[in-house]
């Protein structure tokens, strides 16, 4: 299993990871795949009128776990996954639920490395 390194998408990174068709967990190459796999979508649009929503240019989208504490005797930490995406959107593409259920595993364990 790859280990990732988070942020894993940047302001001027394309919108979707990873970039190559292989899962960013196992490295399968998903193009070989019977065309079945999991995509973390998320993002925002631009709301037009009352009916319609659309793509902008002058969005950035982000997705990030944190933790906050009130406690003197600890501190809050924060895990960036999506830092600033272009159009205010992204994917992120797996071949399985056991490599995305990693994925959530390591945002977890990037977390919990830092509040222990």
């Amino acid at each position: 299993m790859k280990k990732i390194k988070f942020p894993i998408i940047k302001k001027d990174d394309r919108p979707f990871y990873p970039t190559e068709d292989k899962c960013p967990i196992c490295g399968t190459d998903r193009t070989t795949l019977n065309s079945e796999f999991f995509v973390l979508n998320g993002g925002a649009m631009k709301k037009i009128d009352e009916d319609m929503s659309m793509m902008s240019d002058d969005l950035e989208g982000f997705l990030s776990l944190n933790f906050h504490t009130h406690e003197p005797c600890k501190k809050n930490a924060s895990v960036n996954i999506v830092e600033l995406s272009r159009n205010g959107q992204f994917d992120i593409h797996f071949c399985s639920i056991e490599c995305l259920q990693e994925f959530f595993n390591q945002i977890v364990e990037n977390i919990k490395s830092k509040i222990v």
